[in-house]
């Protein structure tokens, strides 16, 4: 086995060499990209090593569409599609991670479909696991049926199943999904019963919730399912961004109903995420219970999953707190964008900079990510705290909110003028 010295060494050495085989080898990520990346980082003054650059500016997860056009419901929150379903083909998902060698974690997000109806699953399962990567998975929970759930056992995909339930109750449910949750719920406890047969830990499960006005009173219903489930957390986010129409902070006992979850969420051990700007006035309200016990997330989800690094809960960008993290929380600061390490994949293949910027930085089928000089300009200005003009419109990112609490005028830069430079050195 290499240590990291010598792995250092090799790569001054002979860095073209090493690179090429951890990319044959699927090893170009993990404590291999960290230990060339310090390599690097330590002999930029070299200009020899500007070619390598690239290294530092490829993503550690991709958030992908897996299933696009077709959903099996019509919510309130997005109301689905009902076209011609498209998935992700094994052959497709072996090319993007080709093309983005440096990949540990992919999340398969919801968008306006459920990721899985996607037939070739348990396929693009195995193929994860060839490649050494884990996943995250955002669903409805209404395909938790005996096929996915011994595929994902078999599998150990994804690490955590995040199930957008948004009531327990039968008729709040029928009223935002226009379904019955029955087979939901049914499914959970049937996923927890196959993991303990096989003697598994995967998939962890989560439980989402988009706040709104008549499901918030739900919050403490939520909390004592998960304990039941022994779910790895409760996740809440605002209604399609902060006070949209119909967001919990309408109804006005939504203090009260986090609060009661709150407590019970302490009482039974159970991590509860809440919008940190909801968290924020309970606290100046001195509403908040006092943390007793450590959250359990970081130790069940290791490092690459930790909790401040999930884009799968919801609106992305929207920053969640427990009542742990509260007693950390410092005063905002400006720093990056939050998706540096992260790219936003769609089922053609289509790169955006995140979940919710609609910018184009080129196609994964068509280019390795290395060569896509789009991509690499576009992260390179965003890697120096530059923002596209279209960031700003985005008041669900939590990057954006800290430029606009600390009334700092960002600096942006433009895409078109990057993309003339490149057409005129091909």
């Amino acid at each position: 086995m290499t240590t990291k010295a010598e792995l250092a060494n090799l790569f001054k050495s002979n860095a073209d060499s090493v690179i090429n085989n951890l990319i044959i080898n699927k090893s170009l990520k993990g404590v291999h990209r960290n230990v060339i990346i310090d390599t690097l980082l330590d002999s930029l003054d070299d200009p020899v090593w500007h070619e390598y650059i690239w290294l530092i500016l490829l993503p550690r997860r991709l958030s992908l569409v897996t299933v696009d056009n077709f959903c099996n419901l019509a919510c309130r929150m997005c109301g689905g599609s009902k076209g011609k379903m498209k998935w992700i083909k094994p052959e497709n998902l072996t090319k993007l991670l080709g093309h983005c060698p440096t990949t540990e974690v992919i999340t398969f997000v919801a968008g306006n479909s459920e990721p899985m109806l996607n037939p070739d699953l348990p396929e693009n399962f195995r193929i994860l696991n060839e490649h050494g990567i884990r996943s995250t998975f955002v669903t409805n929970g209404h395909y938790l049926n005996r096929k996915n759930i011994a595929a994902m056992i078999e599998h150990q995909q994804p690490v955590s199943l995040n199930v957008s339930l948004d009531a327990i109750d039968q008729k709040i449910y029928q009223d935002i999904r226009g379904a019955d949750n029955t087979k939901v719920i049914k499914g959970l406890f049937d996923l927890n019963i196959a993991k303990e047969k096989a003697g598994v830990g995967l998939p962890q499960i989560s439980l989402l919730m988009v706040g709104m006005e008549d499901n918030i009173s739900e919050l403490p219903k939520f909390v004592k399912l998960a304990h039941d489930l022994s779910a790895l957390r409760v996740h809440v986010d605002h209604m399609l961004g902060n006070y949209s129409p119909g967001d919990f902070t309408i109804n006005p006992r939504w203090r009260e109903y986090m609060v009661e979850a709150l407590e019970l969420a302490e009482k039974l051990d159970v991590t509860l995420q809440l919008p940190l700007d909801s968290m924020q006035i309970l606290q100046r309200e001195d509403l908040l219970p006092k943390p007793e016990k450590k959250s359990p997330l970081k130790e069940a989800l290791g490092e690459v999953e930790a909790e401040e690094e999930y884009h799968d809960g919801g609106s992305c960008g929207i920053k969640a707190a427990t009542l742990e993290t509260m007693s950390k929380v410092e005063e905002m600061k400006t720093g990056l964008c939050p998706w540096l390490q992260d790219i936003h994949v769609d089922i053609d293949g289509g790169i955006q900079p995140c979940c919710n910027m609609p910018a184009n930085m080129g196609n994964l089928y068509d280019t390795p990510l290395w060569q896509n000089q789009n991509f690499l300009q576009t992260r390179t200005h965003h890697a120096k705290g530059e923002i596209e003009r279209l960031c700003m419109k985005n008041s669900n990112c939590i990057y954006v909110q800290e430029l606009k609490v600390k009334k700092v005028r960002p600096r942006y830069f433009r895409k078109e003028t990057i993309l003339r430079k490149i057409d005129q050195n091909t």
